[in-house]
């Protein structure tokens, strides 16, 4: 596997300002454990993302790679979530379930930028559009509409239903503030 689509892979996770790069070689209690690339994230958290070679002749030693890893992990009671981007032209296999039974992994083949970012879209943050008000201001449409309500009007019905108890007070009132609701919906919609 060319050393380009291992670049491209980290290039996208690191200038999508979600990962932040880590040392090649990691340390867990005193056992050194290389990868072809380490990031920590997304944002400020800190998963760890682990990028592997794994074309076939590299994937035995990867599988035993991360296997030692991942119980390294368990051993000294890490928390973190871990990921693993497995670039390798091979398709969904049986070696490639067993990395799976391990960690998340996402699985990166040749491709164009956008075909890699598209395989990467499990790790990469989303961008969400702005949200919208289509009814506008709610609090002020229910306060408009508490205006032409008479007062006298909600209280008697608050004071029959007192009677009936605190759960039909609570009922009272939810009706009275639906109704208003709907009745200033009706009124926006037939603006």
């Amino acid at each position: 596997m060319s050393e380009t689509l291992l670049t491209q892979v980290v290039t996208i996770l690191t200038t999508s300002g979600a990962y932040r790069t880590q040392p090649r070689l990691v340390a867990v209690d005193d056992v050194d454990f290389e990868f072809d690339a380490i990031l920590r994230g997304p944002a400020e958290c800190q998963g760890l993302v682990l990028v592997l070679n794994c074309d076939p002749g590299r994937l035995p030693m990867a599988i035993s790679r991360l296997r030692a890893f991942n119980q390294m992990m368990l051993r000294t009671g890490s928390l973190r979530p871990l990921s693993l981007v497995a670039v390798t032209r091979l398709e969904e296999g049986e070696l490639l379930r067993e990395l799976e039974a391990l960690c998340r992994v996402i699985r990166v083949s040749e491709g164009d930028e956008s075909t890699v970012r598209i395989q990467l879209r499990g790790l990469l943050p989303l961008s969400l559009p702005e949200p919208e008000s289509p009814h506008g201001d709610v609090t002020r449409m229910l306060r408009e509409s508490l205006a032409g309500i008479r007062p006298e009007d909600v209280v008697a019905s608050l004071m029959a239903a007192g009677r009936r108890g605190e759960v039909a007070v609570e009922e009272a009132v939810i009706s009275a503030i639906n109704a208003a609701i709907a009745e200033a919906m009706a009124e926006e919609s037939h603006s």
